[in-house]
């Protein structure tokens, strides 16, 4: 229910949810780009390329953003 009052462009979207015997199955959009850590890494020449950085790290923040604003808090956020 979180991800469906939670619609924004920096948001996964979600779609279902199919709960098994064991297994708890999440269709959700697809994101192009590969992992974000991945993406943050990336090399030109042997610096980082900290505009990119930037440019996703704003885009998530305001992802996270909208869902505080929307009273959640994601208890599992990763670098």
């Amino acid at each position: 229910q979180v991800l469906r009052d939670c619609q924004h462009p920096n948001v996964v979207e979600l779609f279902d949810l199919f709960e098994g015997n064991s297994f708890t199955w999440v269709v959700a959009e697809e994101c192009a780009g590969g992992p974000v850590r991945g993406n943050l890494y990336e090399h030109h020449g042997h610096e980082y390329n900290f505009a990119h950085i930037r440019h996703v790290m704003r885009h998530t923040l305001m992802g996270i953003e909208h869902v505080h604003h929307r009273g959640y808090v994601h208890c599992d956020i990763k670098p």
